[in-house]
């Protein structure tokens, strides 16, 4: 299943995401280690795909904070 959370900056899309069940935040903004402490920070596109590898089928819910920095 895919869910796209989108809405202005600070609006609490990250926290109600946190609240999935087994959420696991790949963090390309470095915000996610103020919600949780299951997460990962990544910087470029190479650790971002490596982490998506890595994490794919662990947790029940993926969770990319943010899109905008990826894409």
């Amino acid at each position: 299943m895919l869910i796209d959370i989108y809405g202005g900056n600070m609006q609490g899309k990250s926290t109600f995401a946190n609240q999935f069940p087994d959420a696991f935040f790949i963090s390309t903004d470095g915000n996610a280690k103020f919600i949780t402490d299951n997460y990962i920070d990544v910087k470029n596109f190479k650790e971002f795909n490596s982490a998506i590898k890595e994490h794919m089928g662990k947790h029940e819910w993926l969770v990319i904070d943010t899109m905008n920095m990826v894409s």
